[in-house]
């Protein structure tokens, strides 16, 4: 414990008090209250980042206690400025801890060398299902250092990348990588900066991808090319079930491919297009399909139109979602 701050040191000592807790364990690391009760499951610490003043001491210091607690399968670290360091710190723990299920560590800092750190786990982990790194400022070398992870990894399940510039080359990796990946079902790439570019290359993984049944591509710069791409691959596609592609840019002409494919799509059930423009025609031709498929389907379309013409097709159809 050389070098740590007092405050670091104590929180260790918390930590290992904390490991034999049955309970979600949150504050009562940081503010020194004492738990009486014993095994911990999950370790719940999100937006704490202006308690401590070296966000990387404290995962450093978590990352400690997380090794040797073989009850936790949770560990939320969300929002806490934690740097490089101390993604490497909590990525070594959860290797040796196959016990943790589920990483949320969006919001903070890791950049390219904390994704790269955790990409090497993920390389041999057999225990963690669900990873959220939305929003860490990873750029083209983490994400290709993920991509590489994910063509080995079987276990992972759900994958958080969105809100990272992740760069049309950091793209190209991952869509290599969801070829041939047996294992994700749920991939977040909102807010990544997408183009339709990128959204050519989304759609050739997805012609192929035989398990990903969920994909959030929403908040980036889609446009219609790219989303008649994307309605392409949902001809040949077989096994999404939801498909979000909010605030993108679309026009009527992306959304009548969208709707098209919708339309003859056996498996995809819930399509999100809301924040797009895709024009009072297009709303209408999805309400008329949604009708169909009263029973097994949603749609999300809030933004699309004035609240008078959307109330009239939800009274029409009962199933779009205003969200």
């Amino acid at each position: 414990m050389q070098g740590m701050t007092m405050l670091a040191k104590a929180m260790i000592l918390q930590c290992f008090q904390l490991v034999h807790t049955k309970r979600y364990c949150g504050g009562e690391v940081l503010n020194g209250g004492r738990i009486e009760i014993t095994q911990c499951v999950g370790l719940m610490l999100s937006g704490n980042r202006d308690t401590f003043r070296n966000n990387d001491e404290m995962a450093i210091a978590l990352a400690s206690a997380i090794k040797t607690n073989t009850d936790l399968s949770k560990i939320d670290l969300s929002f806490n400025h934690i740097g490089p360091l101390g993604m490497s710190a909590i990525a070594e723990a959860v290797n040796l801890n196959r016990g943790v299920k589920v990483l949320n560590m969006a919001g903070n800092t890791i950049g390219d060398k904390g994704a790269i750190a955790m990409a090497d786990v993920l390389k041999n982990n057999t225990g963690l299902v669900n990873l959220d790194l939305d929003r860490n400022g990873i750029g083209e070398k983490g994400a290709s250092a993920l991509a590489d992870a994910l063509k080995v990894n079987v276990n992972l399940t759900k994958f958080g990348l969105g809100g990272n510039d992740i760069t049309s080359a950091g793209i190209a990796k991952l869509v290599e990588a969801l070829k041939v990946n047996k294992g994700l079902r749920q991939l977040y790439l909102h807010a990544a900066h997408l183009d339709s570019q990128d959204a050519n290359a989304i759609a050739d993984a997805l012609k192929v991808n035989g398990v990903l049944d969920y994909l959030n591509i929403g908040r980036n710069h889609i446009g219609d090319i790219g989303a008649e791409a994307i309605a392409q691959a949902l001809a040949v596609n077989r096994v999404l079930i939801k498909l979000d592609m909010p605030a993108n840019k679309i026009g009527p002409f992306g959304g009548k491919a969208l709707t098209k494919a919708f339309k003859e799509s056996k498996t995809l059930k819930s399509l999100g297009l809301r924040q797009n423009k895709i024009g009072r025609s297009g709303m209408k031709e999805l309400a008329d399909i949604f009708k169909a498929k009263r029973n097994t389907s949603e749609m999300f379309l809030a933004g699309q139109i004035n609240q008078m013409w959307r109330g009239q097709l939800l009274s029409d159809s009962g199933n779009i979602m205003p969200l």
